[in-house]
């Protein structure tokens, strides 16, 4: 009996890291471990939304091929990308990062309202047909994708 407890024990122990991410920082990390930047990310699950808000710079991000032959993104929300339907950049960003927005199979729109002053490389990496405006400091920038599959 006291085995199976045990067992039980380390399956729920597993289970509980085996959690995916929801939320965290996605601003660059300086020398000390620190986010001087508060850009931060949130997965709402209800509504399929990745929304980044804050003010600052976001951390650039790469991105590689998968062992299924997909490229996917190396951001903390990577393990999330085919439930992305919406992405949502508010708050005083100033910029979204490199691979940040790479790959969503699902993605249906990205609505900007955030002052964006800059684009990382490759930030919408494997978007099919998309430009990013000259008007892309312009509040209220919304865009509608669509993806190639």
């Amino acid at each position: 009996m006291r085995k199976w407890i045990f067992v039980l024990s380390l399956i729920l122990t597993f289970n509980a890291f085996a959690q995916t991410v929801t939320s965290g920082n996605c601003g660059p990390m300086d020398s000390n471990g620190a986010y001087p930047s508060s850009c931060t990310w949130n997965y709402d699950a209800a509504t399929h939304t990745l929304s980044f808000t804050g003010d600052g710079y976001m951390s650039d991000f790469g991105a590689s091929q998968d062992t299924d032959g997909r490229y996917r993104t190396h951001a903390p929300w990577r393990d999330l990308d085919t439930e992305i339907e919406h992405v949502e950049v508010g708050g005083n960003l100033k910029s979204i990062g490199g691979c940040s927005v790479y790959s969503f199979p699902n993605m249906q729109d990205i609505n900007i309202t955030a002052p964006i002053e800059s684009f990382g490389q490759e930030v919408f990496g494997e978007v099919k047909d998309f430009e990013i405006p000259s008007t892309v400091t312009t509040k209220n920038f919304v865009l509608k994708i669509q993806y190639e599959i």
